[in-house]
């Protein structure tokens, strides 16, 4: 069938097949690139920023647990406040989280 045809029009037939797969091969690849910048995206939003804040908290409590033990060494902070300040460490976390996790 094919050797009855002109050259031209097997030349026509064979370009618009390779034009048809690169258009198909294209639209694999733009769609496999969106669902990993997708993906990308999720991951950072759910696994990365908690992470971050979790971080920050921690070290905005271990300030405070350094600050303190300055203070009962200078006595500026008796041992009474101290043991009140420990006895409470919830409640300081929510209220670091609070500020935190303020939307900016």
């Amino acid at each position: 069938m094919l050797n009855k045809m002109r050259v031209v029009t097997r030349l026509a037939m064979m370009a618009a097949s390779l034009i048809v797969i690169l258009i198909l091969v294209g639209s694999v690849g733009l769609y496999s690139s969106f669902n990993a910048s997708k993906t990308m995206s999720s991951l950072y939003h759910n696994q990365v920023l908690p992470l971050k804040q979790l971080s920050r908290m921690s070290t905005l409590y271990l300030n405070g647990l350094m600050n303190t033990t300055y203070q009962v060494d200078n006595s500026s902070l008796g041992w009474v406040e101290v043991a009140n300040w420990l006895a409470a460490p919830g409640r300081r976390l929510m209220r670091y989280g609070k500020r935190i996790l303020k939307p900016h």
